[in-house]
């Protein structure tokens, strides 16, 4: 991470192998190829720049509420990004610190055509074969055409972050 006190330029760099989560199957699925592919796009990245600088003095111990903006960038997809933060200085010692959100499908990164049909509400119990032929339809559209992003691996993509989805979902509710 870094700071530069004078611009208020900040950045970041997180490893996504990082992220911990309790069950061992979710952390398997978050690194795996169908969603953020940890061994391709080993780390987000943020760069940016703390708003209102004056208002942070360098040279006196104490926290500063700040306004943060800039890029995230997750699997080569960047989004704009504002939030807020808190600088700290502490004998001579700078940390920045922020908390946010994001939505993994900003990034590409979910199921959207599942909830695009199936709704965002549905329980996976209440799913019917019907439902199962629209996602088949939606997955397939454009298939075989000339039009980018419309080919073999993005097909398959498609299917194995369905089949994942599904792996998970019976099991655990």
């Amino acid at each position: 991470a870094s700071i530069d006190t004078k611009s208020g330029d900040v950045a970041f760099e997180a490893a996504v192998k990082n992220f911990a989560f309790s069950n061992a199957k979710i952390q398997e699925h978050f690194n795996g190829a169908q969603w953020l592919n940890s061994d391709t796009y080993p780390s987000f990245t943020f760069t940016g720049k703390i708003e209102k600088m004056k208002a942070v003095d360098f040279t006196k111990d104490g926290e500063y509420k700040v306004k943060v903006s800039g890029n995230l960038k997750v699997k080569d997809i960047s989004q704009e990004l504002k939030t807020d933060g808190l600088v700290k200085v502490s004998g001579g010692k700078v940390s920045v610190s922020a908390l946010f959100s994001i939505k993994l499908e900003d990034y590409k990164i979910t199921g959207s055509q599942m909830i695009e049909v199936f709704g965002r509400k549905r329980l996976v119990t209440d799913l019917r074969p019907d439902d199962f032929e629209k996602l088949r339809k939606e997955l397939t559209k454009g298939y075989g055409k000339k039009r980018r992003g419309h080919g073999h691996t993005t097909l398959t993509n498609d299917i194995g972050r369905a089949r994942a989805f599904f792996n998970y979902a019976g099991p655990n509710g």
